[in-house]
């Protein structure tokens, strides 16, 4: 009998302690990893506003009941006291939103610096290459003439300039706000910047006068410097997104492409007049695109996806003008048609929100890929040059299409997958210039060609991180 009791005892004592750890009540996390709000932070948030005179803590609770309470300690005259006052879940919300905010305040968004670090790095292994051509040795061959050759120190300011500047951006943007904005406006400005420094140098500077080679390494290098600060500085000034940029570059590129071809359409000849023409239509483009973002919003991955198609458009440019022997003049009336045709097919595709970033990379090289399969089986199978091109448009604007319906019905968000997460892998495009000079060739050399240079006819389109 005294066992019964004492069992029944034992089962009495440890029921009521097991209940008792649901009838406690228990800390909460405000947000996570915060368990306490202080006066500064309490100041911030609205359910405490007039309720901060002698503040001192804050401690979140809930009961058995789930019901959620502060229990604030206060410093009053008389000493402290603790006043326990109820949440409710709506406001409970509203107040770790407002936490959150609270706690980037002040903070400097550096989610850009370390590509800024490797733009400012990779620049001035470009700029050295180009400074390094200053310094050379002169020599006097026999026959009379002379030659230049570049000097030791000139083949390694490359590296001198990139370890320097390495150093350099990494100490300066330690507390600097680089967004991702204004990292990938820098990086794209500059390397415009060289094309645009090497028109403006033939605008100015005599190609005949001695001082020709070192005025064209100068110019172009101080034109791409000023090209890549100014973007940073205006996306800094403007607090662009990184979309704002990205609408920038493919400005920048189609621009100057397009009034480039235009040009040789319209067999312009003067070279000062076709130059600053080329550099006007990279400037119209920047702010054209700037005035369309503002306006449709487009995602990074939508751009992608035009500029894919848009070269898909000026490959089959080019095979209708060389089916139909047109000529330079026709081929680059009908490359300028086509890629603009690709780029408003780009834009209109119907689609159920905006292509992320990872599925406009995939749909890049869903274009390039279909385009050299076509161009590959063309060429096996021994087809001439003209249906090579055609095979070449054929299979890019298939493979541009197929991939971009497969992602379509796929549920939204397929997002940042895999490696691609956040690396920037993007689809560069950039024209070949040898391609609107090329001579008619066989498919087997043309083949034999692409496997080299990784090109496509006129068009290049490789991988870039």
């Amino acid at each position: 009998m005294n066992r019964l009791l004492l069992l029944v005892s034992l089962l009495f004592f440890f029921s009521t302690r097991f209940l008792s750890l649901f009838a406690q009540e228990e800390q909460l996390a405000i947000y996570p990893g915060v368990f306490e709000i202080n006066k500064q932070e309490a100041l911030f948030l609205s359910f405490f506003k007039n309720k901060t005179e002698g503040f001192k803590k804050a401690h979140l609770y809930s009961d058995e009941q789930l019901s959620r309470f502060f229990k604030v300690q206060y410093s009053t005259s008389r000493g402290e006291t603790e006043k326990t006052i109820a949440i409710t879940k709506e406001e409970l919300d509203v107040l770790r939103n407002e936490f959150e905010q609270y706690l980037t305040v002040g903070k400097k968004d550096q989610s850009g610096r370390y590509y800024f670090i490797t733009s400012l790095t990779a620049n001035s292994i470009a700029q050295g290459s180009l400074l390094g051509n200053l310094f050379y040795t002169e020599y006097s061959s026999p026959f009379g003439s002379s030659y230049r050759e570049k000097s030791n120190f000139g083949a390694a300011f490359p590296f001198i300039a990139s370890a320097g500047a390495f150093a350099g951006s990494l100490v300066w943007t330690k507390d600097k706000e680089i967004t991702r904005a204004m990292a990938n406006a820098h990086f794209f400005s500059s390397v415009f910047g060289y094309y645009q420094g090497a028109l403006l140098s033939s605008m100015v500077i005599d190609y005949n006068s001695n001082n020709y080679e070192t005025g064209f390494y100068v110019l172009t290098g101080l034109t791409s410097l000023a090209a890549g600060w100014t973007a940073y500085g205006y996306a800094k000034s403007r607090n662009a997104s990184y979309e704002q940029t990205v609408a920038w570059n493919t400005g920048n590129f189609w621009g100057a492409l397009n009034t480039g071809l235009l040009s040789v359409a319209l067999d312009i000849q003067n070279d000062v007049f076709l130059s600053g023409l080329i550099l006007a239509g990279s400037l119209g483009g920047i702010v054209g695109m700037n005035q369309f973002q503002n306006k449709w919003s487009l995602s990074t991955g939508d751009y992608r996806a035009m500029n894919a198609l848009g070269v898909s458009g000026l490959t089959w440019g080019a095979a209708i003008s060389e089916s139909a022997d047109f000529g330079p003049q026709g081929t680059a009336l009908f490359a300028l048609l086509g890629g603009t045709t690709g780029i408003i097919g780009g834009k209109i595709f119907p689609r159920q929100g905006s292509f992320s970033k990872t599925e406009g990379s995939l749909i890049s090289l869903g274009t390039f890929l279909g385009g050299a399969f076509g161009g590959a089986v063309t060429a096996a199978f021994g087809g001439d040059y003209p249906g090579f091109i055609y095979s070449l448009a054929i299979g890019s604007s298939l493979g541009w299409i197929s991939t971009a319906l497969f992602l379509n019905k796929q549920e939204r968000g397929f997002g940042e997958i895999g490696f691609l997460k956040d690396s920037g892998v993007k689809m560069n495009v950039s024209l070949n210039p040898m391609g609107l000079g090329m001579r008619k060739i066989s498919a087997d050399q043309q083949l034999r060609m692409m496997n080299q240079n990784v090109s496509m006819s006129i068009v290049n389109c490789k991988l870039a991180f």
